[in-house]
């Protein structure tokens, strides 16, 4: 679930941020704000927490929201430098009344910089869905990222599993075969199951690991007719052997290949 937290100045942002936490939550978001989601114990403690726990940082920037900022104790400055730190997207909601101030201290310099929306009375449905807008579409592509860094963490693992399979059967290892056998059969059963959960989600890319199971499934029934051979050694057993050693050149190109594409874009 994505996190939400609400930071403002109380003195003339409170009944915005009431209106922003109840939109949020109704769209079922996880959203801290501190009226409601406070809990017993110590309050900064929870706050950072919160923070840091959050994927979006609302700053309702109200009438002198950030005059009191020059303080280094003013609590709306500590959570827009935890928020910072941490880096936390922080979407600013811009009120008419509101101004910098002329003190800002220069860590907080880069709220200046930030893309903000204008907020609106008359218009907050609309301004919010704007919010809601920005938030899905990067939370998508976070989700693409993380995605696609599945992926290639996946087929680097099964890339070193292929090499040592290989080596094994080539070398007549048998014991570094028997197990090299059983990690190549565990990782493509994990790509496989990437497969059917991107299926829908990530179409690009569930089509590669599809791409790379078909390959693999083009080799085992040559290597399976090799290892059930009765004599390994005959013109039938050679030939099939020489097949799956052609298939499984390819299923380990096609591994490369496709993690120089993904590394690329």
């Amino acid at each position: 679930m994505v996190n939400i937290f609400i930071s403002y100045r109380r003195e003339t942002g409170v009944d915005i941020a009431a209106r922003v936490n109840n939109f949020f939550l109704s769209k079922g978001f996880n959203v801290f704000y501190d009226i409601n989601s406070m809990q017993l114990g110590e309050f900064d403690k929870q706050i950072v927490q919160h923070i840091n726990a959050s994927q979006y940082f609302i700053l309702i920037l109200s009438k002198n929201a950030l005059d009191r900022c020059c303080n280094e104790n003013d609590w709306v400055r500590k959570e827009i430098e935890c928020a910072l730190n941490n880096n936390i997207t922080i979407i600013p909601l811009f009120l008419p009344e509101f101004k910098f101030p002329n003190n800002l201290p220069v860590g907080l310099e880069r709220i200046k910089f930030f893309h903000g929306i204008e907020y609106s009375a008359v218009l907050f449905d609309l301004i919010m869905e704007k919010m809601l807008q920005l938030i899905n579409s990067t939370n998508d592509e976070t989700e693409k990222k993380n995605t696609k860094r599945e992926l290639i963490d996946i087929l680097n693992n099964l890339h070193t599993i292929t090499i040592d399979f290989r080596d094994s059967l080539r070398n007549g290892n048998q014991s570094k075969f028997n197990t090299a056998l059983a990690d190549i059969t565990s990782h493509m059963q994990i790509l496989y199951n990437y497969y059917e959960k991107t299926s829908y989600t990530e179409q690009q890319f569930s089509q590669i690991a599809l791409n790379i199971c078909n390959q693999y499934n083009k080799f085992v029934p040559y290597y399976n007719d090799f290892s059930n051979s009765r004599n390994r050694m005959s013109k039938f057993a050679q030939e099939v052997a020489r097949l799956a050693e052609v298939e499984f050149g390819k299923f380990i190109s096609l591994i490369l290949e496709t993690l120089k594409d993904l590394n690329r874009h």
